[in-house]
């Protein structure tokens, strides 16, 4: 930094232009993805941006050590396909697998999006992970990957490529286990109105599972509240967190790669309980270990308005049993994470080519060849600000 006189001035003027008048990247176009069946296996030493994996519904010995090396070569997002037959599973059973497989990938692979497809129609195909690049697949499954691929294929959906590996390969995966007849919906019993509530800045594991039993519990209509305004007045970080309208995005656009075959409203609310104690259409709502309490709370306030009461569902969280605040998954671990990094150096790269929906309207990531970086300074009274602002000025 040169020193000169007008140097601390400067650097608030930068500060208050990034925040008005941000400089965004506009991301880049992509080609379109041919439908083809008989793309060549990329070299074993390739990588992917967006890849997925095909894995048994039922639990298997060899789970941990696939979804590892599937991990080690998706930079950016990994789909789980889970084959098998969903309505012989009861609803613990489903829970228990899909908590496996983030407890493994949040801890083995942190920064990867793993999301495990639901059932769905054509869920089979993968029809809802359209950003997916790569099938990646062993030499064992590869004659039942082509065959599997004619299909996407004959359903016109974008082609894919396969990353051949050496990957475990349990029997079962070497034939299709998972088609029109053995994709069955999930279990009777589910609810057709569902509602459920959360902050959901920067999604992660424990978001993932959440939303996945919620899909599970609905049939027809999934109701969301993200706070916004005075419930994010005691959040830490909160100078931070992504705005509304980035997490409304994100949301929606995970929840229709789980499962496309429900319809999502996510409204914003600013009190505690927003539309489940005014909804009469609700019949279940959706809640954590940590959150049960607040689901007995919304079933008083439906009583004094004479609506039914409302199932509660509790989702276990995801991570050790035993983790405390400072090593439990949670978005205030992630906004922590992001002290002292720069934003645009190590920004996604689904980010950088627009890749993931809304995501590029609030990246910013501009060469320094070109502008200045620029430092953004916040805090409350007396933290430090002024302290900061001298000592850039000096060195």
């Amino acid at each position: 930094t040169r020193r000169n006189k007008t140097a601390s001035s400067t650097l608030v003027c930068l500060v208050v232009s990034l925040l008005l008048f941000p400089l965004l990247v506009a991301p880049s176009p992509q080609a379109p993805r041919l439908f083809s069946a008989t793309a060549m296996p990329l070299p074993a030493s390739s990588s992917v941006r967006v890849g997925l994996i095909r894995m048994q519904l039922e639990a298997n010995e060899q789970d941990s050590a696939r979804m590892r090396r599937a991990a080690d070569v998706a930079h950016d997002r990994l789909y789980i396909l889970l084959e098998g037959d969903w309505s012989q599973q009861s609803r613990s059973a489903i829970q228990g697998r899909l908590k496996f497989i983030y407890d493994l990938l949040s801890l083995s692979a942190p920064r990867l999006d793993a999301r495990v497809l639901l059932p769905s129609e054509e869920a089979w195909l993968a029809r809802s992970a359209e950003d997916a690049e790569a099938i990646i697949c062993c030499k064992e499954e590869e004659d039942c990957v082509d065959r599997w691929m004619e299909r996407r294929t004959e359903r016109r959906l974008p082609a894919m490529q396969k990353l051949l590996l050496d990957l475990p390969c349990c029997s079962s995966l070497t034939s299709l286990g998972w088609d029109e007849g053995t994709c069955m919906l999930l279990p009777p019993g589910n609810f057709q109105h569902v509602v459920l509530g959360g902050t959901f800045d920067r999604i992660h594991a424990g978001h993932k599972l959440l939303l996945s039993m919620t899909c599970v519990c609905a049939s027809e209509r999934v109701l969301i509240g993200v706070s916004t305004g005075p419930l994010l007045e005691g959040k830490t970080m909160r100078d931070v967190m992504q705005p509304f309208e980035q997490r409304q995005v994100r949301l929606l656009q995970l929840l229709q790669s789980l499962r496309d075959s429900v319809r999502y409203e996510i409204v914003p609310i600013s009190d505690p309980f927003g539309p489940s104690i005014v909804d009469e259409q609700l019949q279940c709502i959706v809640v954590s270990r940590e959150t049960e309490r607040g689901g007995h709370s919304v079933n008083k306030r439906r009583v004094d308005r004479n609506l039914n009461e409302l199932v509660v569902d509790v989702v276990d969280l995801v991570g050790p049993e035993d983790a405390d605040d400072s090593n439990k998954m949670s978005s205030t671990m992630l906004r922590r994470t992001m002290l002292g990094s720069f934003n645009g150096a190590d920004v996604n790269s689904l980010c950088r080519q627009g890749g993931e929906v809304g995501e590029e309207e609030f990246v910013r990531c501009t060469s320094p060849d070109v502008l200045p970086y620029i430092v953004g300074l916040t805090g409350g009274i007396a933290s430090g600000k002024s302290t900061i602002s001298r000592m850039l000025k000096e060195e």
